[in-house]
């Protein structure tokens, strides 16, 4: 497993590192979404700077926002906070977003944590210490 799942007050931190797997990315959303907090959400802060590659194809992809337009249904207000700087984990981005025809929740990527949560900050008033 090379991600770590982090509940916060509001929402959920994940932070992935090492290989980045299709079943990585499942198993990640099947850890919060059966979790009776999930309604209660207000993002997903998805943190993919220490992630060195990534081993998952379209089928995988199809999958997770399978997985994502099915709990959107259930907690529609929550908002995607992708945190990147690798070529590769901006076109998984960018696949999960024609994947889907548009994500089902907004989703945006930014290169730092700093940037992310200020973006969370913006939309929610959330402060984080």
């Amino acid at each position: 497993m090379s991600f770590e799942t982090i509940w916060e007050e509001k929402g959920i931190y994940w932070k992935y590192k090492g290989i980045l797997t299709g079943d990585d990315l499942l198993q990640s959303n099947m850890s919060i979404y059966g979790d009776s907090r999930f309604d209660k959400l207000r993002y997903q802060l998805i943190d993919m700077l220490d992630v060195e590659s990534f081993d998952f194809d379209t089928e995988a992809m199809e999958e997770v926002t399978a997985m994502d337009e099915g709990a959107s249904q259930t907690n529609p207000r929550l908002i995607v906070a992708v945190v990147a700087t690798h070529v590769q984990a901006k076109r998984i981005v960018e696949l999960y977003e024609t994947t889907t025809g548009g994500a089902p929740w907004e989703t945006e990527l930014f290169e730092s944590v700093e940037e992310a949560r200020a973006w969370i900050t913006s939309k929610f008033g959330i402060a984080f210490e």
